[in-house]
């Protein structure tokens, strides 16, 4: 999950973004996979520090994802205080197109003002009414056949050693990307 807010990341900043927002919501301790939501802001985090980006704690943003009304008053109040903004790494796919909605709704054009980028793969892209949000896709057939294998592995062994499973995600360009003139250095 770090891999692929990484890479994400630096596809922004590869077409020259510097002004950058990280985009979260809020989650129940009880949920599943913490550590997900920690490790994608650790990959944003570090592909920004690689460029020298500025990032203020301002600008990683959380929401209650059900809350449509925050979620719209919350990132036009944040573009007011940054308006150099020019994208934003959301957390995923299911929250990108919250915030691609919020910023139709305000005037701004995707990708034309905003840059928008997420992991994920929780959308049917193929629907004519879902936005084509640029995103890094999860190969969760790999993932899920590498569970399995790792699960038996496991059961045969008898062990309780806990492993980690590492799948690269693919970029897919889509239409909420674009390339910005000049990087600037500065908030």
């Amino acid at each position: 999950m770090y891999q692929g807010a990484y890479d994400g990341t630096k596809y922004l900043v590869d077409l020259n973004h510097r002004h950058l927002f990280f985009m979260d919501y809020c989650r129940n301790k009880d949920q599943l996979a913490p550590d997900v939501y920690r490790d994608r802001f650790i990959g944003f985090k570090k592909a920004i520090d690689e460029y020298n980006i500025p990032f203020e704690s301002a600008q990683r943003i959380t929401f209650d994802i059900e809350d449509q009304s925050e979620i719209g008053s919350g990132l036009m109040n944040t573009l007011r205080l940054y308006p150099k903004i020019t994208a934003i790494s959301a957390h995923d796919d299911r929250l990108a197109i919250r915030f691609y909605v919020e910023l139709l709704q305000n005037g701004y054009r995707v990708p034309g003002d905003m840059s928008l980028i997420a992991p994920g793969d929780t959308l049917e892209y193929s629907l004519p009414y879902i936005p084509k949000i640029t995103m890094l896709k999860i190969d969760t057939n790999l993932l899920g056949s590498l569970s399995a294998d790792s699960i038996l592995q496991r059961i045969d062994n008898n062990s309780h050693i806990n492993t980690s499973l590492r799948v690269t995600q693919q970029l897919v360009r889509r239409e909420s990307c674009r390339r910005v003139d000049a990087p600037t250095a500065t908030l």
